[in-house]
């Protein structure tokens, strides 16, 4: 599980040449790597910065950048797992739980899968995050057996949105697996509110 979180990857003038020289150094041996990790507090680091428990390291522009560029190179080959969140604690629904899930969310957003945990507490909010909603799911499953030989556009399971197997058949693979893997959440109206809650279940 290599770490990228050196200079040469975050200088601008050298980022590009060192990220292709580690894609070529890891083609070699990519069924043996398992995962790439990123360094983001070392990122942050050599710019002498930080962020708190409110914020995220997608805020720090500098730093985005270069996680962008890292995905733009290994996320299509290999799974890349997000930047160490740096706050922890006892309570489940402490500030640093709500930042931590919202860091997770842009994660999964920008396409990194997981993320390194530095205390107990934090492993059962990344795993919480790794679960697909039913809905991605169902319109994942749908797509991936796509049979209509007449469109490739169709709603989705609810009703809310566009299916396009040519935009969307990559999404939908990776939705799939994420799903099998780690449970769908099931969301279900609670009685007398508008609100949902999740709970999960896992397929195989």
């Amino acid at each position: 599980m290599p770490i990228l979180e050196s200079r040469l990857l975050a200088e601008i003038q050298s980022r590009t040449a060192a990220l292709l020289a580690v894609q070529e150094i890891l083609g070699s041996i990519r069924q043996y790597v398992l995962n790439i990790r990123v360094g983001g507090n070392d990122f942050t680091n050599l710019y002498g910065l930080r962020r708190s428990v409110s914020q995220n390291i997608y805020q720090i522009g500098v730093v985005r950048d270069i996680l962008m560029d890292i995905l733009n190179v290994f996320a299509p080959d290999y799974v890349v797992s997000g930047p160490v969140w740096e706050y922890f604690g006892e309570d489940p629904e402490g500030a640093w739980a709500v930042g931590l899930q919202r860091e997770l969310a842009l994660d999964r957003l920008n396409g990194f899968i997981g993320k390194t945990a530095i205390h107990p507490s934090q492993l059962p909010v990344i795993y919480e995050s790794m679960k697909v909603s039913s809905t991605d799911y169902e319109d994942a499953v749908r797509l991936t057996n796509w049979e209509s030989a007449v469109s490739g556009v169709a709603k989705s399971a609810d009703g809310s949105r566009m299916n396009e197997l040519k935009c969307h058949e990559n999404w939908a693979r990776r939705t799939v697996l994420l799903g099998d893997i780690y449970g769908v959440k099931e969301e279900r109206a609670q009685c007398g509110s508008g609100s949902t809650t999740g709970s999960a279940r896992h397929t195989t």
